[in-house]
């Protein structure tokens, strides 16, 4: 089976195990397109506005003229805000980002792991993943399951990494930068629990 680190994350933050099931089940039967992808657009203006390509107004501008469709446009709205907060209090060099991917001894699961992008902030280099997903009832994105898709990250194979080069996840819906660093060394071991139920879970739904 192979997946995205969005999917493994969102199937993390999950709070019950019927979430979670709900979630896989959502997962085994996504078929993947562009035009499906519901946040590629700010992804990808994010990248403009990181490089010097775009301003924060003009992405404000450009959240507010998208579709109303499952409510994107709020959520864009919100986002747009949430990103513009951060960044703005920020300095940074942008860079591109490896490619990389985890796969277990057995090869029973990949993942794809790739950071969206890299940024050099106070001489440190960061890997950095957005958690860009609408808060639901049934879902909490927490330093605990954060910590378990960083490990996926700082264990991963990359076709290049930068030396020292720390991965990082930055929640959208607490708007703050969560690294490697931040977290328990037991989320190890959670990250093992977390993938023996993802596969487990895929086998009977």
């Amino acid at each position: 089976m192979k997946i995205s680190l969005s999917q493994f994350m969102a199937f993390t933050a999950r709070t019950t195990t019927a979430a979670k099931m709900k979630q896989v089940l959502k997962i085994k039967n996504n078929d993947y397109t562009f035009a499906g992808d519901y946040w590629m657009g700010l992804r990808n203006r994010l990248h403009q506005v990181l490089q010097g390509k775009m301003t924060f107004t003009q992405l404000e501008q450009y959240a507010n003229s998208v579709e109303e469709d499952r409510g994107k446009r709020k959520n864009y709205i919100s986002s747009t805000s949430k990103l513009k907060a951060f960044f703005n209090h920020q300095e940074f060099t942008y860079f591109d980002a490896p490619k990389s991917q985890w796969i277990p001894k057995d090869q029973s699961i990949i993942i794809k792991t790739s950071p969206e992008f890299g940024l050099e902030m106070n001489d440190v280099k960061y890997l950095i993943k957005v958690f860009y997903r609408v808060k639901k009832k049934d879902e909490q994105l927490t330093k605990r399951n954060i910590g378990s898709s960083l490990v996926l990250m700082d264990n991963s194979h990359y076709s290049s990494r930068p030396v020292g080069s720390i991965p990082a996840i930055l929640n959208l819906q607490t708007n703050k930068l969560v690294t490697i660093n931040d977290i328990k060394k037991s989320s190890h071991e959670i990250l093992n629990g977390d993938i023996a139920m993802f596969k487990a879970l895929w086998e009977v739904v």
